[in-house]
């Protein structure tokens, strides 16, 4: 193997170059817009880009990845984690084109991309299950019998799933089908496959995995276990190896089953089988990762190899040079994950420019990074910067190291919690944050971003004067937002130090859900032509009649409650404002409940509704009627009932 491309960004993909070029292999990297100048895009010996910024327009495309192969003469692809590295087809492409995947056979990454089918397979070799269903299950009454079978609490899992997506806990009966439909519909919206399964929930698990490696020669070995029970939302913060509850004859049996779990699949490079771990020390088969994983430093670390070159040699067909009994554990490391991410906003991403980002050193300490200081954060990609590995002779000695290791990082980009919980297990999430650092200041605002913030403050207020011209208020919303528009992209343009922009207007768009925004103008526009042409007015004449009898009022807020679930309420209010010359604050309450909540009775009723349908795809028009419209009936005659006894007995 000549040349590599490695299809993918950040650290890892440095992490992957470096193996290649210490092997003598030349290195292209693909890079997105956003990426044209990250530190992988430099450090390759050739650079391509793919597409704008969005994964699904440059990452994603496996197509464009190949294309870029064929042309510069790539021997071999290596996918890194994440974006292509389990994705059958794009293997299958790389084989169809002649090019090496550096990475199982396509046939293993479908088996094992799907938990139900990963479990059929690997029934033969006696590997242990956690009690639950061997096929997919959508019919709620069967699944609701299984469960009690099984017993509470169970957990019902996405088949095509990871990352925590469509993944339900469920400690009763009676929040069962609510749960189930819940991760039936997440799972469907995230992977296109709304198959779950169910099983026992295990509890005070120990998430355990094994790292494995396969050549083409029948050989597997196993590289010991990490443990990663430290997690966030699912999703792992802090990793260990070895674990510090494992006895030697666990490690044997879990290692063991690890080996045959790639064996049932015919597996070929570097994998990770994972396992829960009950408190009685019970293991259980999770599922297997068919790649390269993001913690694998701590593996190579204790047990003294390069994964990325064996998963090379072994792409290229060579065979594995170690024995099993030659492995020994050598001391202790611990890896944290370090985000940009906002710990007082819930961990959500946060973006910004890194003015101060430098990196801890020292022996026993590594950081594999994909950032510079001076960098901007794209909000496109996973907000993970770096990985923050430390080693010792022991796990006391790998903690001490990595609390320094924290204190030296910290001084650059903000460390969150260094906790010990009462197993002396070490629990810190090293999280980037905009509240604590000195990375991206972008609490601080530029003249560029003060100017923006006042125009589109000022952009609230063109309504009232457009009302004041006699304009309809969708003109003046209108014409707000394209002075927004035309000054963003003017910025964006200039580009300055001091104006400086990651993302023009354009590009901002892409982000928003532009359906419902069409929809909001639409319906603005279509209520003033409406009233413009004098037919609200009429209708509302016509609903409370010319003598305004209480009773006929009454009906008519009623009335006007109602339009408002296909109409927007602002407008029928004013109608009734300008029509209504009743005195009594009672009837004008009654306007105000109506008109507020009788938009939730149709989703287009209400800006709630059409963002949600915008955000949830499933939830179309007929859904939302199938499911919401009598409840929101009911409610809204109730509050209705309840104004007319508060009026009746009260005032």
């Amino acid at each position: 193997m000549k040349k590599l491309l490695v299809a993918n960004r950040g650290e890892i993909a440095i992490r992957v170059m470096r193996t290649a070029k210490k092997m003598g292999i030349k290195t292209v990297a693909v890079f997105s817009e956003a990426d044209r100048n990250a530190p992988h895009v430099k450090y390759a010996d050739e650079a391509v880009c793919i597409g704008p910024a969005p994964s699904n327009q440059s990452y994603l495309r496996g197509d464009k990845i190949i294309e870029v192969a064929k042309s510069l003469g790539v021997d071999g692809i290596h996918p890194g984690y994440g974006f292509l590295s389990e994705n059958a087809d794009f293997a299958e492409l790389c084989e169809s084109n002649n090019i090496i995947f550096i990475g199982p056979r396509s046939k293993a990454i479908k088996v094992m991309g799907s938990k139900l089918a990963a479990k059929e397979t690997v029934k033969a070799y006696n590997i242990p299950m956690v009690p639950g269903t061997d096929e997919a299950i959508t019919d709620i009454q069967d699944a609701k019998k299984i469960a009690e079978d099984i017993g509470f609490p169970i957990l019902i899992k996405a088949s095509a799933g990871g990352g925590g997506k469509g993944m339900r806990i469920v400690e009763n009966e009676a929040e069962f089908e609510s749960q189930m439909n819940r991760a039936i519909s997440e799972a469907t919206s995230a992977f296109g496959d709304g198959a779950v399964f169910i099983e026992k929930y295990v509890a005070s698990p120990r998430h355990i995995e094994i790292q494995v490696m396969a050549d083409m020669h029948g050989n597997v070995l196993h590289f010991f276990e990490r443990e990663c029970s430290v997690q966030r939302r699912h999703q792992k913060v802090v990793e260990e190896a070895p674990s510090a509850v494992l006895t030697p004859k666990l490690r044997e049996e879990m290692g063991q089953a690890a080996i045959n779990v790639a064996r049932s699949c015919d597996y070929i490079g570097a994998g990770t089988v994972e396992f829960l771990l009950d408190e009685n020390l019970n293991f259980y088969f999770l599922e297997m990762n068919t790649r390269l994983q993001v913690e694998h430093p701590v593996s190579e670390w204790i047990a003294g190899v390069d994964l990325v070159e064996l998963q090379i040699k072994v792409a290229r067909g060579e065979k594995l040079d170690i024995k099993q009994e030659d492995l020994k554990i050598n001391g202790h490391t611990l890896e944290l994950r370090v985000y940009a991410e906002d710990p007082m906003n819930d961990f959500l991403p946060s973006v910004g420019n890194l003015e101060v980002y430098k990196l801890p050193k020292g022996d026993n300490i590594r950081v594999d990074n994909g950032f510079e200081e001076g960098m901007d954060i794209p909000i496109y990609y996973d907000p993970m910067l770096s990985k923050l590995i430390t080693y010792g002779k022991t796990r006391e000695e790998a903690i001490a190291l990595m609390l320094k290791a924290i204190d030296n990082y910290q001084k650059a980009i903000a460390i969150s919690n260094h906790v010990r919980d009462s197993t002396d297990r070490l629990s810190i999430d090293y999280i980037a944050s905009k509240s604590y650092y000195e990375l991206g200041k972008i609490d601080k605002l530029s003249l560029g971003r003060k100017i923006i913030v006042g125009v589109t403050l000022l952009s609230f207020f063109m309504p009232i004067a457009a009302k004041a011209l006699h304009l309809p208020p969708v003109s003046g919303i209108l014409f707000g937002l394209g002075l927004t528009w035309l000054l963003v992209d003017f910025l964006h343009a200039r580009n300055t130090k001091e104006t400086k922009f990651s993302e023009g207007m354009e590009q901002l768009l892409q982000k928003t859900d532009i359906s419902s925004i069409k929809f909001f103008v639409g319906i603005l526009l279509a209520v003033s032509a409406l009233e413009a042409l004098g037919v609200l007015g009429a209708i509302s004449g016509y609903i409370y009649g010319a003598d305004q009898e209480t009773s006929r009022v009454i009906i008519g807020n009623v009335i006007m409650g109602m339009i408002s679930s296909i109409l927007d309420n602002i407008p029928l209010t004013a109608i009734a404002i300008n029509i209504l010359e009743v005195g009594d604050t009672n009837l004008w309450v009654l306007l105000a409940i109506c008109v507020g909540t009788g938009g939730s009775l149709l989703s287009i009723g209400s800006a709630a509704g059409v963002v949600a349908m915008g955000i949830i795809k499933e939830l179309t028009f007929k859904k939302y009627f199938q499911i919401a419209f009598i409840p929101a009936l009911v409610s809204y005659f109730v509050g209705i009932s309840v104004w007319a006894i508060q009026t009746h007995f009260f005032f």
